[in-house]
């Protein structure tokens, strides 16, 4: 009786153990690889609602990775889903949130470093246009992706100054600096040791700078403040070579400090 007893108690506790993991989400993993982006975006839906898994972070990421891919693929399920783009960003934020450990974030950076990209550039081709005011919904995503990126930051002051909204550019000014005071030694900085996936994510911040700092640089000015955009240019300039894909740093550099 004993040994029964003991079984029984072995049994169910090996049950509960197996009900307490979290799933593999290999269906997803699957759907993902084959590219049934329709099915993956359903079953990695079901799994936000379960009381189980509504907390995980990956049902959040392969939401974001299959809407990502049927906005870049277009065609049928691009004309069904139109929100794919925001949805992609969207539960990418979402994913981040939930990955407490950063775990999710890290196996995935070239994912998440793509879906930067993809923003940055819609940001660049803003500024190019002085589109100010579509910037802030791009800027906003960056920042649920990745919340210590400093080029927007930067990019956010010079917007709020070009509006003329001094009060705003000042306090973001300030988040600004600190964020640019606190950000690793190496933040942009490509070394050999780094991995493939780190050196594009480096690229990626290092761009997103650039666009920050000079649009920050020349609205300093404008506000009658040369003092922080020679020293922001100061501090920066390490990272931009006097090259053709950085004429737009050393434009900036040489109207204000030469």
């Amino acid at each position: 009786m004993k040994n029964l007893t003991f079984l029984l108690l072995f049994i169910g506790g090996m049950l509960f153990k197996a009900n307490a993991q979290a799933p593999g989400y290999d269906d997803l993993i699957q759907y993902y690889a084959s590219e049934e982006y329709e099915k993956c975006l359903k079953k990695a839906y079901k799994y936000t609602q379960g009381d189980k898994t509504r907390k995980d972070a990956i049902p959040y990421l392969y939401l974001s990775k299959a809407s990502f891919e049927i906005h870049k693929k277009g065609g049928p399920l691009l004309e069904k889903y139109p929100r794919v783009k925001k949805d992609a960003l969207k539960y990418a934020g979402k994913c981040i949130q939930k990955d407490k450990e950063g775990t999710v974030y890290t196996d995935n950076m070239a994912y998440f470093t793509e879906l930067k990209a993809d923003l940055v550039e819609e940001i660049r081709n803003y500024v190019d246009d002085k589109n100010w005011g579509k910037l802030m919904n791009p800027i906003t995503s960056v920042l649920k992706i990745d919340k210590s990126d400093v080029g927007v930051y930067f990019l956010k002051t010079a917007i709020y100054a070009y509006k003329k909204d001094f009060t705003g550019m000042k306090k973001i000014r300030i988040a600004a600096n600190e964020a640019f005071a606190n950000a690793k030694e190496d933040a942009y900085t490509i070394s050999e040791d780094d991995s493939y996936d780190i050196t594009e994510k480096k690229k990626v911040d290092i761009l997103m700078l650039k666009i920050g700092v000079i649009e920050y640089a020349y609205s300093m000015v404008a506000a009658r403040k040369k003092d922080a955009a020679v020293d922001i240019l100061g501090k920066t300039k390490q990272w931009y070579p006097e090259t053709p894909e950085n004429s737009d740093y050393t434009d900036c550099y040489n109207s204000i400090i030469n």
